[in-house]
């Protein structure tokens, strides 16, 4: 007896090698991408930490996120055109499917522009 068929595994979704950090100066643009695969294909978000208590917060109102359409790697860009030195944070990305998940982080520092003076 031969049997014919397809098996399909289902594999943890992993992660593109990142930056561990990024050094910027206010005003720059922050460009992030993560890309993973997996079966089933993993979903992917970005989350953002304080880099100092890992209390996790939204991403704030000038973050644009912009998902790739191909399936394999799936892949999620974080953009930042303009940052600011609010934007001094940990971002973490998340890609995850029925079978488990994983999550790389990137330190993102963002120092003032020389004789700017700024009031908090």
């Amino acid at each position: 007896m031969t049997w014919n068929g397809i098996v399909w595994c289902t594999v943890v979704p992993v992660l593109s090698r990142m930056e561990k950090s990024l050094n910027l100066v206010e005003g720059e643009r922050l460009e992030l991408e993560c890309s993973g695969w997996g079966w089933p294909t993993p979903n992917i978000t970005w989350r953002r930490q304080d880099p100092f208590n890992g209390v996790e917060s939204n991403l704030t109102s000038s973050t644009i996120i912009v998902a790739s359409l191909s399936p394999s790697p799936h892949s999620v860009q974080l953009k930042i055109e303009h940052v600011a030195r609010s934007d001094y944070s940990k971002y973490m990305c998340v890609a995850s499917n029925t079978v488990g998940s994983s999550n790389a982080t990137v330190l993102v520092r963002v120092k003032g522009i020389a004789g700017k003076v700024t009031f908090v």
